[in-house]
């Protein structure tokens, strides 16, 4: 099951951004604001080890407009699921 909903055409209307080389504390991307750019933004930073735990930054960058809090809310606990399984920690639910 896609952790995003996934066109009829089989695309993704989000963008995806890694920036492997760094840990942050928050990104914020230049875009214009034109309605053919209000797709979210999804941005993964290297992740760090601490206390013995993996943390990796992840920014969303959204427009109110389109994407709701029980949007993220549902990317967020999906995605955290694809983690734990790839992590071989607990399955999803």
């Amino acid at each position: 099951m896609p952790i995003l909903p996934l066109r009829t055409d089989g695309g993704c209307d989000a963008m995806f951004s890694s920036l492997p080389w760094f840990s942050f504390t928050g990104v914020e991307a230049a875009k214009p604001d034109t309605p053919d750019v209000n797709d979210p933004l999804v941005t993964f930073g290297r992740y760090r080890e601490r206390d013995g735990r993996l943390f990796m930054p992840l920014a969303l960058q959204l427009n109110h407009r389109f994407v709701q809090g029980n949007d993220v809310a549902a990317f967020l606990t999906a995605l955290d699921c694809e983690i734990a399984a790839f992590s071989d920690q607990r399955g999803c639910q």
